[in-house]
């Protein structure tokens, strides 16, 4: 039949192993950007890292297509309120085996580009953190 798989088709292609760099600029810095992405590549289940740079931030992730393209997708839809992707730039590259997923410390470097979120107030969500004496960040802003 046409368009079914037969049992010696071959592998998926959508779970065929990948590895992505991602340059994500715009306003990614200070608005919870990097937790983000750390969660989202665990549910997921991918692996990689993700830091912060001069320009934005820096990802790379890998697993399945399939999961790579939701990751993705869930990156620019999904993203914390206060941030705003201007810019996200993609490259493929052959997997490197990572093991698990890191938030890597900051990168210094020259002339910083990444824009900066203006002074909000705190969400009630946050208040509420800080006021509970089981959450971690109780008397902690």
């Amino acid at each position: 039949m046409p368009g079914k798989r037969t049992a010696n088709a071959g592998p998926d292609p959508a779970e065929t192993e990948s590895r992505l760099a991602l340059e994500v600029e715009g306003i990614v810095q200070g608005v919870g950007f990097r937790p983000f992405v750390y969660r989202l590549a665990h549910a997921q289940g991918l692996d990689g890292w993700v830091e912060n740079t001069v320009r934005g931030v820096r990802i790379e992730v890998e697993g399945p297509l399939r999961r790579l393209e939701e990751f993705k997708r869930r990156l620019r839809g999904d993203s914390p309120p206060m941030s705003r992707i201007v810019r996200l730039t993609c490259r493929n590259l052959k997997p490197a085996g990572h093991d698990g997923f890191v938030i890597r410390a900051s990168r210094g470097g020259s002339r910083r580009t990444a824009l900066v979120a203006p002074d909000t107030a705190v969400c009630d969500e946050c208040l509420a953190e800080m006021r509970d004496p089981r959450n971690r960040r109780y008397r902690y802003p």
